[in-house]
């Protein structure tokens, strides 16, 4: 149960700007279909899998269901079916540069690590391209960047980030969580419990 909270917590952490970025109008069943997942996600997530496969079937581009599919397939350990749910999910939204990351850490924690570095490399280019064409969730695309800066390698960018955001909001514990960044012990903490 432990292990769920954190993930659920760092998806959070990694779609904080998802919403905002969503110009598409989708279909209330497949709403109304993906709220009924979520509530079902920790106490059945065998149930909350049909539910949502059901919701990607009446809409390949719902992307939050593929995005609620990697969470749980990331709880039972399944990364193989994580992988291919975040590709589903990159593919029904090439622009959420969160979905690429994870899709990254998914590559990364699995070894594969070139496919890692250029999921990396894309997210990477896709915050910059919002941080130069709105100033919408600013701070948090900018955090995002940071993060994934730190995950493909180039700490000393990363960190000349988070001390800039880390000056402009000294007491924001997302930030916090990012000065003394280990990407080894992230991933692991992060899936690590859970790999079968």
């Amino acid at each position: 149960m432990e292990h769920n909270i954190i993930i659920l917590t760092i998806a959070t952490f990694l779609t904080v700007s998802c919403n905002s970025h969503s110009e598409k109008k989708y279909d209330k069943e497949v709403i109304e279909l993906n709220n009924r997942a979520i509530e079902l996600m920790i106490s059945n997530p065998d149930s909350a899998l049909i539910i949502l496969d059901k919701a990607t079937e009446i809409d390949e581009t719902y992307y939050v269901a593929y995005s609620n599919k990697v969470n749980i397939y990331i709880s039972n350990g399944n990364f193989d079916q994580a992988i291919h749910s975040a590709k589903k999910e990159v593919h029904a939204k090439p622009d959420l540069a969160e979905a690429v990351t994870m899709l990254g850490m998914l590559y990364d924690y699995t070894g594969q690590i070139n496919k890692a570095g250029e999921q990396y490399d894309k997210a990477i280019d896709l915050y910059n391209n919002r941080l130069t064409t709105s100033d919408k969730h600013k701070q948090a695309n900018r955090l995002n960047r940071a993060h994934t800066l730190l995950l493909l390698g180039k700490g000393a960018e990363g960190q000349k980030e988070i001390q800039q955001l880390l000056k402009e909001n000294p007491d924001d514990f997302a930030i916090q969580m990012l000065v003394d960044f280990d990407k080894d012990k992230y991933l692991n903490d992060l899936f690590g419990q859970r790999k079968k």
